[in-house]
């Protein structure tokens, strides 16, 4: 997967937020996953966690995948009133955990563009479930960079 090298933390978080762009760049594609999963889709996913797990908790990231799996696929549209609870979030949230603000800036905006579409409701799904299958496997390596 990666080859963990020690960086310092500023090259770190210039690392995190190149991926968090590469992340920006690729929502049209994240919202067709669910029919187009591609190795591609992956890497940006991975690369994510992998610079950006730590400002992450485990019980934010199921607590933001539970408002996905929440919503029933014949009322994509439930989707919005979500949004709310993704700005409560970010009004809790650090504001040094830039991974996590980063994320929850890239949910809203899928969120709004789902609208009625419940084909791209399953895409948020399946993105979203591969947040949390790379959080978790990140998590558990403690990764992070060295500290100057």
């Amino acid at each position: 997967m990666y080859q963990h090298d020690e960086v310092d933390r500023s090259k770190w978080n210039g690392l995190k937020q190149s991926t968090f762009k590469k992340m920006e760049e690729s929502k049209g594609r994240f919202l067709n996953m669910h029919s187009n999963v591609n190795d591609q889709n992956i890497q940006i996913i991975q690369e994510f966690m992998y610079f950006n797990y730590e400002d992450i908790t485990t019980s934010q990231l199921r607590n933001i995948y539970s408002l996905v799996l929440d919503i029933d696929k014949s009322e994509p549209s439930q989707l919005s009133l979500k949004r709310v609870k993704l700005a409560y979030i970010a009004g809790r949230t650090d504001k040094r955990k830039i991974g996590l603000h980063n994320l929850l800036s890239l949910l809203d905006s899928l969120f709004e563009v789902v609208k009625e579409d419940a084909e791209k409701l399953k895409g948020v799904k399946t993105f979203t479930e591969a947040l949390v299958a790379y959080h978790k496997y990140f998590d558990s390596l403690k990764i992070q960079p060295k500290r100057n």
